[in-house]
């Protein structure tokens, strides 16, 4: 089994709503440590990459929706 075939079972068997609920608890949990870090006066390198790092996230999210919308498209 390939490492395509194998990702494609995977994101088949999820549904967009779990996708969404895990990509946005990930997307607070860094945007909250970074928030508390900052407060703390720490980690200056961690406060300046977070906001690339979170929209990178959401640009991966946004794809992995769009494969899982478009696993059972039939034209």
């Amino acid at each position: 089994m390939g490492i395509s075939t194998f990702l494609e079972s995977l994101l088949g068997d999820m549904s967009a709503e779990s996708v969404t609920e895990v990509f946005v608890l990930v997307m607070l949990a860094i945007f909250a440590v970074a928030i508390l870090q900052g407060r703390k006066g720490r980690h200056d390198l961690f406060l300046e990459h977070a906001p690339a790092v979170l929209v990178s996230i959401g640009i991966l999210g946004t794809f992995v929706g769009i494969v899982i919308g478009l696993l059972d498209f039939d034209a």
